[in-house]
C-alpha cells in the first residue's frame, strides 16, 4: 500500500513538474519555465481555479499581443514605404 502511494506521488510530481510544462509549452510556444511560474503566480492570487486557468489565459493573452504587434509593423512598414516614394511627376 505504501509503495504504491510513494509510486503514485513520484509519478504525478515528475509529470506536472517536468512532462506537462514541456508538452504545453511546445503545443502553445510557450517555454516549460514559463508555465511553472505562471502556474505558481496564478495558484497563489486566485488558488485552484487559477491554476486551472492561468495557463490559457496566458496563451490567449501572448496570441492577441502578437497579432496586435504584427499589425502595428505591417501598418508602419507600409507607412515607411509611403514615405520613402519620391512624388510622381505629372
Amino acid at each position: 500500500m505504501i509503495s504504491v502511494l510513494i509510486v503514485t506521488i513520484i509519478v504525478q510530481q515528475i509529470d506536472g513538474n517536468f512532462v506537462y510544462p514541456n508538452v504545453i509549452g511546445r503545443t502553445l510556444k510557450i517555454h516549460p519555465l514559463t508555465i511553472i511560474v505562471i502556474l505558481m503566480v496564478a495558484g497563489n492570487i486566485a488558488g485552484l481555479m487559477g491554476m486551472i486557468l492561468g495557463v490559457p489565459l496566458y496563451a490567449v493573452v501572448k496570441v492577441i499581443v502578437e497579432n496586435i504587434y504584427h499589425i502595428w509593423l505591417l501598418q508602419s512598414e507600409r507607412r515607411d514605404e509611403s514615405q520613402a516614394k519620391p512624388p510622381s511627376e505629372t
